[in-house]
């Protein structure tokens, strides 16, 4: 969910992402950074010390970690600074002996990326855990960490010539490898993290295939078809908790977003199993009926070798359910899924949160809201901070609709889909039709999203009761909500 240059785009932009909820774009412009609230569709925090290289946020929290583009002397590119956006003022410089490729973060790990070392630090006080040496040069192909407490896994690229990734534990001992997959031949380009760290989705440089892989053992569960044609895949994105089967996006060059379901297909012709994708029950179910397939025709000493091929091996890539065509000049752009609106709680937090000056903070949801500062030390060279996790403190968010407290008990039909592009443009999609219920008296709202005459959509519900679910025959449907400028207010369409 990550886009950088090194020219920048038209518009002075150096750096885009997505915070890890989705509510917020980051922004490192020529000028400095900027954080635009997806909900409000504005700016709404700007920090202009001059040209930002990389920018990461804390979901929604007050917590922002920036590296210069070394325009300045000041941004220098081997200083990683964390900024505190409610009082503006700098927790803690951190500086290393080359340049800074990427930063991540999540509610317990900070982890800073070069060329061949990655830096692990603690979050709570900034201190250093552990140093990962990596293999010259691969610090400048892809790198992801799970946006989850538990478990807390980063991917980097195990060489720098193939498309190798090594999985690493960080909850113990700063780092520890937990597992190592030959996901594609050539150099990695893009990697992605489900909402808890179950799947990594992995795209090679080629563009063209696309892999998802089970944890803890990096299972190889999904192999999925984008194109023919090369192209750089800049963005994958996984649907979030509570949509069933999970989905997957994908931006790449080609001006194009792909939307693949991942779900296997016990047999063709004969439907789709219903279990959660990459579930332990479902991965043996799928493997036994491939095992018996081909056991019939192979000799007994050839079988032991073929019990270790994954599923993803021995079927036809899956194509994508929907692809959006950008009504944009093809580049880079980045992309995030979120659930609808209709089926989102919003909260504003003006204290805390992303904001300057009096300035509306961004609008949070359950993921993001539950970050807070609540103390930060001024020592004499170095800082601390403390996140407080407040998802205990809080009721549980009732799902749409009645009775139940859990989001992931209800099939979602609907899903909202954003893209950000360099050129500072968002592209907010309304996904529906993704399920159809067997019996009706299921659906809440009296019907499926449908598209209006003027190009908008009727937003339903979108939950789908608990009956029996098929997948839609008639695909997907796609509508635009709208297009935005990311650096000002301005809505250009919609």
């Amino acid at each position: 969910m990550v886009l950088r240059s090194a020219l920048g785009s038209k518009n002075g932009i150096l750096f885009i992402s997505f915070n890890q909820d989705g509510s917020c774009i980051a922004l490192g412009t020529q000028h400095g950074i900027k954080i635009y609230s997806r909900h409000t569709h504005s700016v709404c925090y700007e920090h202009l010390p001059g040209a930002i290289g990389v920018v990461e946020m804390l979901f929604c929290s007050s917590i922002v970690a920036y590296v210069g583009a070394g325009e300045q002397p000041a941004l220098t590119p081997r200083r990683l600074t964390v900024l505190n956006t409610s009082s503006r003022k700098t927790i803690q410089d951190v500086h290393f002996t080359t340049s800074v490729l990427a930063v991540h973060m999540n509610r317990q790990r900070l982890v800073v990326v070069l060329e061949s070392k990655a830096f692990v630090y603690n979050v709570a006080n900034l201190n250093l855990l552990r140093t990962l040496e990596l293999p010259p040069g691969s610090g400048r192909f892809a790198s992801a960490l799970s946006a989850c407490d538990q478990p807390n896994l980063l991917a980097l690229p195990a060489t720098a010539d193939t498309g190798t990734l090594r999985v690493y534990d960080l909850m113990f001992d700063g780092g520890n490898v937990l597992c190592e997959v030959s996901a594609h031949t050539s150099p990695l380009e893009s990697l992605a993290w489900n909402h808890d760290g179950t799947l990594l989705a992995s795209a090679s440089n080629k563009g063209t295939v696309i892999r998802v892989h089970r944890m803890p053992h990096a299972i190889k569960m999904f192999t999925l078809r984008r194109g023919t044609r090369h192209a750089l895949i800049h963005s994958l994105t996984f649907s979030p908790a509570g949509i069933e089967p999970p989905l997957l996006a994908a931006s790449s060059s080609h001006g194009t977003v792909h939307l693949f379901r991942l779900q296997h297909d016990v047999e063709a012709g004969h439907g789709v199993y219903q279990g959660e994708a990459g579930s332990s029950s479902g991965l043996g179910r799928a493997m036994a009926c491939a095992a018996a397939s081909i056991a019939t025709g192979l000799l007994t000493s050839v079988l032991t070798s073929v019990a270790k091929l994954n599923v993803a091996d021995m079927v036809e890539p899956r194509r994508p359910i929907l692809s959006i065509k950008l009504p944009c000049h093809p580049g880079p752009s980045t992309c995030i899924l979120i659930l609808a609106p209709e089926l989102q709680q919003f909260s504003s937090s003006s204290a805390g949160g992303v904001g300057a000056g009096g300035a509306a903070a961004a609008a949070t949801n359950d993921v993001g809201a539950d970050q807070k500062l609540i103390k930060q030390q001024a020592g004499s060279g170095s800082g601390s901070v403390t996140v407080q996790d407040q998802q205990q403190q809080q009721q549980p968010s009732s799902s749409v609709g009645s009775g139940s407290s859990s989001s992931g008990s209800k099939a979602v039909d609907s899903v909202m889909l954003a893209v950000a592009t360099l050129d500072g443009l968002l592209y907010e999609y309304h996904i529906s039709d993704l399920l159809i219920s067997n019996s009706s008296s299921n659906i809440r709202g009296g019907g499926l999203n449908r598209t209006t005459s003027g190009g908008g959509s009727s937003h339903q519900s979108g939950v789908v009761g608990s009956g029996p679910l098929t997948l839609s025959t008639a695909g997907p449907k796609a509508v635009l909500e709208g297009e935005w400028a990311l650096q000002g207010s301005m809505m250009l369409q919609g």
